[in-house]
């Protein structure tokens, strides 16, 4: 009897020292995915097939909630104080951890604040105007830009953005004055140039499916070759514009995430990204897929933090980084 009493209390402190992520099957209870940016949007859009795809493969609820403001930073911001035990994780872009930091403080360290989880697309952007618009090429609204300096009106779904920091690249290189008004998402932005409250709109892929149903016009895409879905629409290197910016699509943890529970995401994003539907819509978007794994994404996140506040000072719109990376 005493022998198994012995065992008995033996097994009971090997079991209190056994961490809970071993004990429990992860997952065990809904996720919650935050999404960086309003209803409607590219990235909303995305995030919520995927999360469907990822509630088969884990067999639980994902649950998206959208965070939307600060060109991303809000939702990053929250994403930064929530527990690392894999029940919260967020659907954000590249540009909330290299691009808008360094243009402004975040209440977030970019590189340490957060465990990259997986990246799946390049996100196409163009430059738009209303179907009716005076503009019909680039040059055209440029042309009226200087000739009227300060009247011309810009959306984009977030300052500091891709399409944001892409159209004062333009203004610098073109020499002329327009008024940038930020909206939470570009689906708001492209709800504002709808009622002509904007004169034209920087956004991300949500513009392909608009021009297709001909609500809108593009003047130009901001990458750096034609999307196949929009083959007569110029580029702005064509137009003479160099626009060096990259985005991507991407999905995060707090910082600290166990090394098992990261496996069990990063694998299951993987996967989710493989399925019909989810190719389906990155087509339907335009983007450009890419399978960049936790280690992968951590070193290109490492590699254009440097890189993007170089270009930043270059072009004059900041003399330092606003946010230390670490």
């Amino acid at each position: 009897m005493k022998y198994f009493k012995t065992l008995l209390c033996s097994l009971l402190a090997f079991a209190f020292f056994i961490p809970t992520s071993v004990l429990a099957e992860y997952p065990e209870k809904p996720i919650s995915m935050y999404i960086a940016f309003g209803a409607g949007g590219s990235t909303d859009s995305m995030a919520r097939i995927i999360s469907k795809e990822i509630k088969k493969i884990l067999k639980q609820q994902v649950v998206p909630i959208n965070l939307p403001g600060g060109g991303g930073t809000v939702c990053m911001t929250r994403l930064a104080g929530e527990k690392a035990d894999g029940y919260v994780i967020a659907a954000a872009l590249t540009a909330q951890l290299n691009r808008i930091p360094i243009q402004r403080k975040t209440a977030y360290k970019p590189l340490a604040s957060f465990t990259p989880i997986y990246a799946y697309a390049a996100a196409p952007a163009g430059i738009v105007t209303y179907k009716d618009s005076r503009f019909n090429t680039l040059k055209e609204m440029i042309d009226f830009g200087k000739k009227n300096p300060g009247k011309l009106k810009y959306g984009v779904g977030g300052a500091g953005t891709t399409p944001d920091v892409s159209m004062r690249l333009i203004e610098m290189q073109a020499g002329f004055n327009w008024i940038s008004i930020p909206f939470k998402g570009s689906m708001e932005a492209l709800t504002a140039l709808m009622g002509k409250h904007v004169d034209v709109v920087a956004s991300g892929p949500k513009f392909v499916s608009m021009h297709l149903s001909g609500q809108v016009r593009t003047l130009a895409v901001l990458n750096d070759e034609r999307l196949s879905s929009l083959p007569d629409v110029p580029t702005t290197g064509e137009q003479g514009f160099n626009v060096p910016l990259k985005t991507y699509f991407a999905f995060y943890a707090p910082a600290g995430l166990p090394a098992d529970r990261l496996a069990i995401l990063e694998n299951a994003f993987a996967e989710a990204v493989k399925s019909q539907k989810v190719k389906e819509a990155i087509d339907k978007f335009a983007m450009a897929p890419v399978d960049m794994n936790s280690s992968r994404l951590s070193q290109y996140l490492e590699k254009a933090w440097p890189e993007e506040e170089q270009i930043l000072k270059d072009l004059g719109i900041i003399k330092k980084a606003a946010t230390s990376p670490r």
